[in-house]
C-alpha cells in the first residue's frame, strides 16, 4: 500500500488516495476523482518511481491553472523576436549587406543605368576619384546677388594626365548642389584650340558630376599631356553654414532704424567646397587658384591672397581679382563678400588684418595685437617664413565650427 498526495493549486490540497496491494484501479473518492489526478493508474507491474513521475507532472499542471500565464507568454513571444532579429542579421553579414542578394557595386555606374549611381549599394572604394589624372591650377570666377542669394560663375581647371589610358572617355570630379550649364575640353598645345563639348551626368550618392568628352580616349593615352577643362555652373547660397552661404547682422542706421546686412561666406571644411564651385574635393588634389570675384555695388571682396585690382562694370558692379595661391586643398579655398570694415598692421614683412562690422571691428584690436605678435613668435620658433603676403581674420556672425584655419 502506498500513499499520494499533492496541490490543486495555492493552497488546495489534493486529499491522500491509497493503492491497495496489485490492484489494476485507483480506489479514489469523489473529490479526488473531479481533480488532476483522476486519470492516474498504476498497473501491477509498475513500481514506484512510475506513480511519482505521474504524480509530479501532474502536480506541475495543478500548480500552473492557478497561476496568470499571460507573463509566460509574453515571455516565449519576446524570445522568439529576438532569435528573429538574430537570424535576420546572421543572414545580412553573410550576405554581403544585401538580402536581397543583389551584387556590389565595382565601379561608377555598375548597374547599366547610365547615371553612375551602381545602384542603392556604394562600395566604400569607389566613393574616391579616379587619379589617372590631376588639377595643376583653377582659374576662378564668382558673381554673387545679394539680392536674391543665388551666385553662379566658371572654373577653367588645368589638368594633367598622370596614368595614360586608352579607354577612359569621362573626368569625374566632385559638385553637389550646383547646376553645370557648359562643359568644354581642349588641349594646351592645340593651336587652333579644338574643343570637345562634354555630356554632363551627375551621381549625386557620391557628389559625383561625370563629364563625358568623345576626344578625351586620345588625348588621355599620352602621359604628361594638359588639358584644360571648362565649366560653367550656377548654385544658391544656402543657409546652412557649409559650402557658399549667406548669414546677416543687424545694425542701426542713420535714421534710427535697424536694419538687416547680408554677407556671403564660405566654410569647405572637410568636403563642402563642391558646393561652390566644381573641383576635385579631396585634400591629395593640392592645386593654385587664381580667383576673381564680381560682387554689387557697395560690397567687398576678399579672399586667400591679396587684391590685385578692381574695375567697375557698366551695371555698376565690382570685379575684384586676386593673386595666385601657392598650391593648397579645396577646403582651404576662402572667400567672402560683404560690408565689413579692415584694419591691418605688419608683422616681419607680413600684412595682418582683421575684418569685421562696422559696430564691432574696435572689438578686433586686440585681436590684431595678439595675431601679429604671434605670427613674429611662430616664425622665429620654427625657423620658417609664413609663406603668403598676408594674414587676414575674419569676425563671422554665424559660423558652425570654433574657427577655420582658411590660408591667408
Amino acid at each position: 500500500t502506498m500513499e499520494v498526495t499533492g496541490r490543486r493549486g495555492h493552497d488546495d490540497p489534493i486529499p491522500m488516495t491509497t493503492f491497495h496491494g496489485p490492484s489494476t484501479k485507483l480506489e479514489q473518492d469523489e473529490e479526488v476523482a473531479s481533480g488532476p489526478f483522476d486519470e492516474l493508474s498504476l498497473n501491477s507491474n509498475d513500481d514506484l518511481s512510475t506513480v511519482r513521475g505521474q504524480s509530479w507532472w501532474r502536480g506541475v499542471t495543478a500548480n500552473l491553472s492557478g497561476y496568470d500565464r499571460r507573463p509566460l507568454v509574453g515571455c516565449l513571444l519576446g524570445v522568439g523576436v529576438i532569435a528573429i532579429l538574430f537570424l535576420i542579421v546572421a543572414l545580412v553579414v553573410m550576405g554581403g549587406g544585401s538580402l536581397g542578394g543583389g551584387s556590389q557595386n565595382n565601379g561608377p555606374d555598375s548597374d547599366g543605368d547610365g547615371d553612375g549611381s551602381g545602384g542603392t549599394h556604394i562600395d566604400p572604394k569607389t566613393l574616391r576619384l579616379p587619379t589617372w589624372i590631376k588639377p595643376e591650377t583653377y582659374d576662378l570666377f564668382i558673381k554673387t546677388n545679394m539680392d536674391d542669394f543665388t551666385f553662379d560663375g566658371n572654373v577653367t581647371i588645368e589638368l594633367k594626365v598622370i596614368t595614360p589610358s586608352q579607354s577612359t572617355n569621362s573626368i569625374i570630379l566632385h559638385a553637389n548642389d550646383l547646376t553645370i550649364t557648359h562643359a568644354v575640353l581642349y588641349r594646351a598645345d592645340d593651336a587652333l584650340r579644338v574643343t570637345s563639348n562634354g555630356i554632363v551626368k551627375y551621381d549625386k550618392s557620391r557628389d559625383f558630376v561625370m563629364i563625358y568628352f568623345d576626344l578625351l580616349h586620345q588625348w588621355a593615352q599620352v602621359g604628361e599631356t594638359e588639358v584644360f577643362l571648362e565649366l560653367h555652373f550656377k548654385g544658391v547660397l544656402n543657409e546652412e553654414m557649409y559650402g557658399y552661404y549667406r548669414s546677416s547682422y543687424t545694425e542701426t542706421d542713420s535714421q534710427g532704424k535697424t536694419v538687416t546686412q547680408w554677407l556671403a561666406i564660405t566654410d569647405f571644411e572637410p568636403t563642402e567646397a563642391r558646393r561652390a564651385f566644381p573641383c576635385f574635393d579631396e585634400p591629395a588634389f593640392k592645386a593654385t587658384f587664381q580667383i576673381k570675384m564680381e560682387v554689387p555695388e557697395g560690397y567687398k571682396a576678399v579672399s586667400n591672397m591679396p587684391i590685385l585690382g578692381t574695375t567697375t562694370t557698366s551695371t555698376g558692379t565690382q570685379v575684384v581679382s586676386f593673386d595666385k595661391s601657392v598650391p593648397m586643398s579645396t577646403y582651404l579655398v576662402c572667400y567672402s563678400v560683404n560690408k565689413f570694415e579692415r584694419i591691418s598692421t605688419t608683422s616681419n614683412g607680413i600684412e595682418v588684418g582683421v575684418l569685421a562690422t562696422p559696430a564691432s571691428i574696435n572689438q578686433g584690436r586686440f585681436a590684431l595685437e595678439v595675431g601679429a605678435a604671434i605670427l613674429t613668435i611662430f616664425g622665429n620658433y620654427f625657423d620658417i617664413v609664413y609663406p603668403l603676403p598676408k594674414a587676414d581674420m575674419i569676425a563671422i556672425p554665424d559660423f558652425s565650427a570654433g574657427a577655420m584655419e582658411n590660408w591667408g
